[in-house]
């Protein structure tokens, strides 16, 4: 993987939301950008805001809305990608490129809410913690919802671990 620079013996995790990079898309985190990050320390790449999320809907705040407000597990957005009927594919070449450049990537996989518009066997609650208008918490005493996010926890462990990147996951328990 290459010398990695530590502080304090951690490794270094870059965060950024790839579509405020370039152009917005996969392909703009091509091998300089990757190779400059590297050069830099760089161990892991946090790429937030790939699942896809709500767009343009009347719950959303802002365009292109919060990458939180997931509304299909198993894509990632068609706006990060050159040719949106290939995303997968691209996103796929990003994991590739960013591996060969000597890093890991993180991804966002928060299995707490998703948006109200979220398609799929998700129960959810019809509220939303605070200002997270655009969010519905998960109803985890659903055995649906716990089957189907175990079962997006190994789409993305299938997809970004072939790459061998890990996952960055927050996981909130549900009061009893």
């Amino acid at each position: 993987m290459g010398a990695s620079l530590t502080i304090m013996g951690k490794q270094i995790i870059y965060q950024v939301l790839p579509r405020l990079w370039g152009r917005g898309k996969f392909s703009d985190w091509d091998e300089a950008s990757l190779a400059y990050l590297r050069s830099l320390g760089v161990d892991y790449v946090w790429f937030t805001g790939v699942p896809r999320h709500a767009t343009g809907q009347p719950f959303v705040k802002g365009d292109p809305g919060s990458p939180y407000a997931v509304t299909d597990w198993r894509d990632v957005n068609p706006y990060l990608a050159d040719n949106p009927d290939r995303r997968l594919e691209e996103f796929d070449a990003l994991l590739a490129r960013t591996h060969a450049a000597g890093m890991r990537v993180l991804v966002d996989y928060i299995p707490n809410h998703v948006a109200p518009d979220y398609q799929g066997p998700i129960r959810r609650f019809d509220w939303c913690d605070g200002d997270w208008t655009d969010t519905r918490k998960n109803d985890w005493s659903a055995s649906e919802t716990r089957a189907e996010m175990l079962e997006i926890l190994r789409f993305w462990a299938a997809r970004v671990w072939t790459a061998s990147v890990a996952i960055w996951w927050s996981w909130f328990r549900p009061k009893r």
